[in-house]
């Protein structure tokens, strides 16, 4: 079983237990550093040459990705106490860096501490010994130290809207050298095997295990004789192994009296500390013959307890007598806005007032000297400035023709005003025996629409060419287009009208 992809697979079952995260990646790569215009890639590789980018932030509340931080370090593991090992026992430390992604309003905690509220909750998942993922891997410890973490990383996203924690955790794995398992996962030809013994004080033998991550040997609770023997029991844990210790005597436990009445006993040869103090907590009284002396009680005045805030006005008096104790509650501070009540704020507590838009989540405002003011919103018609409104005031824009009447109306959202158009009329007479055409030739910076024609005289009826091209109404025209009028009949004329 390899051991990387194990561990992170076991990791992203206790991440995915805190319910945040809707995509949880293993071990990737940064693919692009974050520049001042860009944010940081992360890949997750594939297989073939193949990776594929994580840029899904937004399509998830969630998401969370492994990159290892530096090298993987591996010494050798100390032996603990008295139990000594046959074989090589190493400790594996593996640095990784865990990216969390969250969308902050997905929680019922969107506020600036939301980034550090994930990465404890993240914290309390990881961190600490983890018995499970020790037997699944055939190790003698597995434990998770979560070293840092940092919660304004704009590096991956650069909105508010999101959470984004950086934390970094040691994963330290002690196992035997032969438990390390072959390439690429493989199982070994013969099971990871590997002795225990277990010495006293003098360094004798008491107790060998032999374990088999095929078949683990389980020791329970063994009867084993001290040097007197005795017997005592030995519940066993490789990783908080028993020590014993040799004795030549057996002797009764002590008994301590404190002015002749039962205090305590104490194991022969043993210490026992006797405390003397004050109710209060305070040592009192000297040693003097044998005798604890204790000084005559001094009998003090009453106190009295002054409550001031930090302008030094005072809230509160209160007379205390001596020896007794007394809790001075601070009362809760009055909070307005713009001298209407708002909430109310418990003594050294605080309170954020989130000043939003009339609706959305989107915070406005900032703090200008000892006011919190919102910023003039400004106006354009067509991306060109027009003038400024303050907040919670209206404006009326008042849009007009050239000759002082409103015009336009509001349509999804833009204020549409009609295109303004203009008559267009070209009358051509033909006289008795004149050629039966007549050529214009465009000269004008708009363009122009004939939609139709009426005749008059012996005309009825007429052609047209566009630049040489026959052509029927309706007939747009540009500057330098060419229109040709061919009518039926000459000692007539030909009427065309239309706009520009």
């Amino acid at each position: 079983m390899e051991i990387l992809s194990t561990t992170i697979t076991e990791l992203n079952k206790l991440v995915e237990s805190t319910g945040l995260f809707d995509k949880i990646y293993g071990l990737c790569k940064i693919t692009k550093d974050a520049t001042p215009k860009s944010v940081q890639q992360i890949t997750e590789y594939q297989s073939s040459g193949q990776g594929s980018l994580i840029t899904n932030y937004d399509n998830v509340n969630g998401t969370l990705a492994w990159l290892m931080r530096s090298p993987v370090t591996v010494s050798i593991a100390p032996v603990v106490n008295k139990v000594t090992s046959n074989d090589e026992v190493i400790s594996i430390n593996y640095p990784l860096r865990g990216i969390a992604v969250v969308k902050k309003d997905q929680l019922l905690c969107d506020n600036s501490t939301t980034g550090d509220q994930i990465a404890q909750v993240l914290l309390k998942a990881l961190q600490g010994q983890n018995t499970a993922i020790k037997k699944l891997l055939s190790a003698r410890s597995f434990r998770v130290n979560v070293v840092s973490y940092n919660t304004d990383v704009k590096e991956l996203v650069r909105l508010e809207t999101y959470a984004t924690i950086q934390f970094d955790i040691n994963v330290v794995i002690i196992t035997s050298k032969d438990c390390l398992p072959s390439l690429c996962g493989e199982s070994s030809a013969s099971p990871c095997i590997f002795d225990i013994d277990l010495v006293n004080s003098e360094g004798l033998i008491v107790y060998s295990i032999t374990q088999d991550s095929d078949n683990p040997f389980i020791l329970a609770d063994q009867p084993i004789v001290d040097g007197n023997g005795n017997p005592i029991n030995i519940p066993y844990d490789p990783e908080t192994p028993y020590v014993t210790e040799a004795c030549s005597v057996v002797c009764a436990d002590a008994t301590v009296n404190v002015n002749g009445n039962l205090f305590d006993t104490v194991a022969s040869g043993g210490t026992l500390n006797v405390p003397v103090e004050y109710e209060n907590g305070t040592p009192v009284g000297s040693i003097s013959g044998g005798i604890v002396e204790i000084p005559n009680p001094i009998t003090c005045a009453d106190a009295t307890a002054v409550l001031k805030d930090t302008d030094g006005n005072i809230l509160l008096t209160e007379s205390i007598p001596s020896n007794v104790s007394l809790q001075l509650d601070a009362p809760d501070g009055s909070v307005t806005v713009n001298s209407v009540a708002f909430d109310t704020v418990p003594s050294d507590g605080s309170l954020n007032i989130g000043v939003r838009q009339e609706s959305g989540s989107t915070q406005v405002g900032s703090k200008q000297g000892q006011f919190w003011r919102i910023d003039d919103s400004d106006i354009s018609i067509n991306s060109t400035p027009f003038d400024s409104v303050a907040a919670e005031d209206s404006l009326n824009i008042a849009v007009k023709d050239t000759n002082g009447t409103s015009v336009g109306s509001e349509v999804a959202g833009e204020w549409i005003v009609p295109a303004f158009e203009q008559d267009l009329v070209t009358r051509v007479n033909f006289d008795s025996g004149s050629a039966l055409e007549y050529t214009i030739t465009i000269d004008s910076d708009t363009a122009g629409t004939y939609s139709a024609a009426s005749f008059g005289g012996s005309v009825t009826s007429a052609t047209y060419e566009k630049n040489s091209v026959a052509a029927s109404l309706p007939i747009t025209v540009v500057a330098t287009d060419t229109l040709k009028i061919i009518p039926d009949s000459d000692d007539g004329f030909v009427k065309l009208t239309g706009t520009y």
